[in-house]
């Protein structure tokens, strides 16, 4: 009985969060994952209707707030009583160190203990925990247009003053000059990647510079790289282009906020065009 208490209040938490958007499912037993790919460990399913807190919206994923039933597990050794003893604890989706780690909590954090296997303790989901659903799969709520800004009052501009007219004084026309014509640079056309199957457009490998936040594409089948540049409009992540180039350089880079200078090519399958880099600047420390 003590236990279906807590789990009534939890879920009466998450459904009451204040300010949280909330997304309806729209399919039968919907998988819930630890991370935001097919690959991805599942953690536990939803169903039909069940309403779900939105964390992020990105182009295929979703990450929500993990329901109330789902348990996370920690290593005992870690706990004293029912608070965190080390200075960083990681929080997994099954009890042992092969399974996903969901969230980490610092030292001192409270946990709500529900269950225990071997060494392992399953806690209630901790409030920086987040899962991810199959965006296909959620009905998301519609974005409130704001209002437009409301517009200056036009005022009329005043004339100026006549000159006093001087009869004594006659101006020598000027003789206009013709412009010299600008010098036209032409960008030099740089080879794409062997592997990219480009498609048949004008300005294929210009030179760009694009800005945002570089973070993985995932790994779905038809995808022209591992990483991608994106932009976030409040809770959505939209994604500006692939980015293709040095694999260690861009992992090294994932999550900051890059300037990107390069060139520019539209592939076959792709809804983004591939930025290849021949430089990226930090635009934050």
């Amino acid at each position: 009985m003590k236990r279906l208490l807590i789990i009534l209040a939890m879920t009466c938490w998450a459904l009451t969060v204040p300010g949280a958007e909330t997304a309806r499912v729209v399919g039968n037993r919907v998988n819930l994952r630890a991370e935001p790919q097919l690959r991805g460990e599942v953690v536990g399913q939803v169903q039909r209707n069940d309403q779900l807190s939105v964390i992020v919206v990105e182009e295929e994923w979703v990450a929500v707030r993990p329901p109330a039933d789902i348990i996370f597990w920690v290593h005992s050794d870690f706990l004293e009583g029912t608070e965190v003893a080390a200075p960083r604890l990681n929080v997994r989706a099954g009890p042992g160190i092969n399974h996903a780690v969901v969230a980490r909590l610092e030292r001192g954090a409270e946990v709500v203990k529900r269950d225990t296997f071997a060494e392992w303790v399953g806690i209630a989901a901790p409030t920086n925990a987040k899962v991810w659903i199959a965006r296909e799969f959620v009905e998301l709520p519609e974005p409130v247009a704001e209002p437009p800004p409301p517009q200056a009052e036009a005022v009329a501009p005043r004339e100026p003053a006549p000159e006093p007219e001087s009869p004594m004084v006659e101006e020598t026309p000027a003789v206009p000059t013709r412009p010299a014509p600008p010098s036209v640079e032409r960008p030099t056309r740089v080879p794409p990647p062997p592997d990219l199957d480009l498609i048949p457009l004008d300005g294929q490998g210009d030179l760009v510079e694009r800005e945002g936040t570089l973070r993985p594409a995932g790994f779905v089948l038809g995808r022209p790289s591992r990483y991608r540049l994106t932009r976030s409009r409040g809770p959505i992540i939209e994604t500006i282009c692939y980015v293709k180039g040095n694999e260690e350089q861009l992992h090294a880079l994932l999550g900051r906020a890059v300037r990107i200078s390069g060139r520019e090519y539209w592939v076959q399958g792709a809804r983004h065009p591939v930025l290849v880099p021949q430089s990226i600047i930090l635009t934050m420390p």
